[in-house]
């Protein structure tokens, strides 16, 4: 299975699995990642938390 990110193959990697939950979200997708730096990477790069924090 390759990374999100970076497409490295995670297996080589310390990996981390993500998943949408279909209920609030949508979508229902899974994507995995070689670690934490390429989901937090990935984050950053595609907005994901643009406007989906709660009210302070």
């Amino acid at each position: 299975m390759d990374c999100t990110y970076c497409g490295s193959d995670v297996v080589h990697h310390d990996p981390v699995y993500v998943m949408e939950d279909v209920n609030s979200c949508g979508g229902g997708g899974s994507d995995a990642f070689c670690n934490y730096s390429c989901l937090v990477s990935w984050i950053e790069s595609e907005g994901k938390i643009e406007g989906d924090s709660c009210r302070i």
